[in-house]
């Protein structure tokens, strides 16, 4: 089965911000995103993949922890898991018992976003902040420091 390829689909009048002074951010609500799906690439759901364990909080090595979003198909299809942080509202990630239901529920709507994105191409730009073409040419990073 093909993936659908759904850039181009989302509505810039759906973006909203939020945010004030130095952090600001666009972004379309995942309620929308999940219906954008629904409606064009039907079929597909978000789910949490497990570790080998059954867990589906999966621990980092620094004791940080994640999941790891997929989209089932109802045949059955499954596509690549796609990790996403479980972080704080500073985007920190959390570790141990910092973590919180809250906490993995806005992860896996905000993972589901993001997972929807690297599929499917659902509003990419939302997480790209950079167009390729507008890049200068960069030097060596270890020359200039930079590792």
């Amino acid at each position: 089965m093909e993936l659908p390829n759904l850039s181009g689909l989302a509505d810039p009048d759906n973006v909203s911000q939020k945010g004030t002074g130095r952090f600001t951010a666009d972004y379309i609500n995942w309620a929308r995103t999940l219906q954008d799906i629904r409606t064009k690439a039907s079929g597909w759901m978000p789910e949490m993949q497990t570790d080998i364990d059954g867990n589906e909080i999966h621990k980092a090595p620094d004791g940080s922890k994640y999941l790891v979003i997929r989209f089932t198909h109802i045949d059955g299809t499954m596509t690549s898991g796609i990790p996403h942080a479980i972080m704080d509202h500073k985007m920190m990630p959390l570790a141990g018992d910092k973590v919180g239901a809250r906490d993995v529920a806005d992860s896996f709507v905000r993972g589901a976003c993001k997972a929807a994105a690297a599929l499917f191409g659902y509003a990419w730009q939302m997480w790209s902040k950079d167009d390729p073409m507008s890049r200068e040419e960069q030097g060596d990073p270890i020359k200039e420091g930079r590792i």
